[in-house]
């Protein structure tokens, strides 16, 4: 897992608004018994959601080739740390 660009995508891009967008998509996702993939697209990443991996993508579509992975656990417990007001 690379940590700077993960920590880049939490510091710069996401907001109380993608926070929310992630995490409804799991909830839902997860509630219906799906076992899906979702991409979500924002101004310099793309995260990855991968329910039947059990695994997060983020990959910064300004640089190639740079991308990090880690687990839906670990991401989902950084997603609810993103303040409201953010």
């Amino acid at each position: 897992m690379d940590e700077d660009l993960l920590g880049q995508f939490f510091d710069e891009e996401c907001s109380a608004y993608a926070r929310d967008l992630i995490l409804g998509w799991i909830a839902e996702a997860r509630s219906t018994a799906v076992a899906g993939r979702k991409t979500f697209e924002f101004n310099r990443f793309e995260v990855s959601v991968d329910l039947e991996h059990d695994r997060v993508v983020v990959e910064d579509v300004l640089e190639a080739a740079s991308s990090t992975e880690t687990p839906i656990r670990e991401f989902e417990a950084r997603l609810r740390a993103v303040p409201s007001t953010k």
